[in-house]
């Protein structure tokens, strides 16, 4: 009973992403595009392809791309399909859980 309360509690991806986004933006001073609100690909026609990260991070001549999940989120075989093309580019394409993930991924202590 208590692993089932502590589920209902826990961030939702959408949560996480915001809290993310604010640091970005406001912390950081940096640019956060989000790339993947519910339905983005059906809006957009499939404008971005399928499986594109949540997150396109900018600052400091920089840029990562980031998959946001909750704790208990998996992803999905075309975002793994995604990273693996962008991993062809030498692109790293990080699965982040918290803005603590994004921190430390920026600061350059991540361990991927």
């Amino acid at each position: 009973e208590d692993v089932m309360s502590q589920r209902l509690y826990e961030p939702s991806e959408e949560d996480i992403q915001t809290e993310i986004v604010l640091y970005v933006k406001w912390t950081l001073g940096y640019e956060a595009l989000v790339y993947a609100a519910k339905g983005t690909h059906k809006r957009l026609g499939g404008v971005l392809p399928i499986g594109h990260s949540d997150l396109v991070i900018v600052g400091d001549s920089k840029v990562w791309f980031m998959e946001v999940k909750s704790n208990h989120g998996r992803r999905e075989p075309s975002q793994i399909e995604f990273t693996e093309k962008m991993l062809k580019q030498g692109i790293i394409v990080y699965v982040v859980r918290s803005k603590e993930d994004v921190a430390e991924i920026i600061e350059g202590h991540y361990e991927h």
